[in-house]
C-alpha cells in the first residue's frame, strides 16, 4: 500500500509541474492576452520553477540588465493598436527580478531578437516594470522574467 502512495504522489508532483510550466525559450512562450484600460486589471500567477537560463542569441543573448543567469521564463504577446503597452509584475517568492523585452526580425520566434527595453527595480518593491511606446500594432513581442542573481520562485504579471 505505501509504494502505491508514494507513485501517486510522485505521479501527481509530476503532472503538476506540467501544470505550472511555463515557456522556457521564446519558441515555448506563453501568448498572453493584454487588459484594456489604463489599470492592470487581471494579474496572472507566474513562475520559473522547472526553467532554465540560456543566454545564446536564440534566447536573447544576456540580458543587459537585472545579474542574468537564473532560470527565465518568457511570455509572447501582439502589440494592440496603440502601439502602447504597460507590463507589472508584483512578486510572490520572487521579490527581486529583471525583464527584458524583444522584437523579432520576423516577427516569430525564430527571428533574430532584439532588446527594446530591459528593466530592474522600476515597479514595486524591488520588481521590474516596463512601459513601451511606439510598438509596432499587430507584431509579435517576446518577454524574458528571471529572478534576480539566482534561484527560482513564483510571481505575479499584467500586460
Amino acid at each position: 500500500m505505501g509504494k502505491i502512495i508514494q507513485q501517486l504522489i510522485i505521479l501527481f508532483l509530476m503532472s503538476s509541474l506540467e501544470i505550472f510550466s511555463q515557456g522556457d525559450s521564446p519558441c515555448t512562450a506563453s501568448s498572453v492576452t493584454i487588459n484594456s484600460g489604463a489599470v492592470c486589471g487581471t494579474y496572472t500567477s507566474g513562475t520559473t520553477v522547472g526553467a532554465t537560463y540560456s543566454n545564446n542569441a536564440a534566447n536573447g543573448g544576456t540580458p543587459t540588465c537585472a545579474s542574468p543567469g537564473a532560470p527565465d521564463v518568457w511570455y509572447t504577446f501582439v502589440a494592440p493598436s496603440s502601439g502602447i503597452i504597460q507590463i507589472y509584475l508584483t512578486a510572490g517568492s520572487i521579490t527581486d527580478g529583471g525583464m527584458a523585452l524583444y522584437s523579432s526580425s520576423n516577427n516569430l520566434c525564430s527571428g533574430t531578437l532584439t532588446s527594446i527595453v530591459c528593466n530592474d527595480d522600476s515597479g514595486p518593491g524591488y520588481m521590474p516594470q516596463i512601459g513601451g511606446c511606439g510598438l509596432t500594432p499587430g507584431n509579435t513581442y517576446f518577454l524574458r522574467f528571471w529572478k534576480y542573481s539566482s534561484g527560482t520562485g513564483t510571481f505575479n504579471i499584467c500586460f
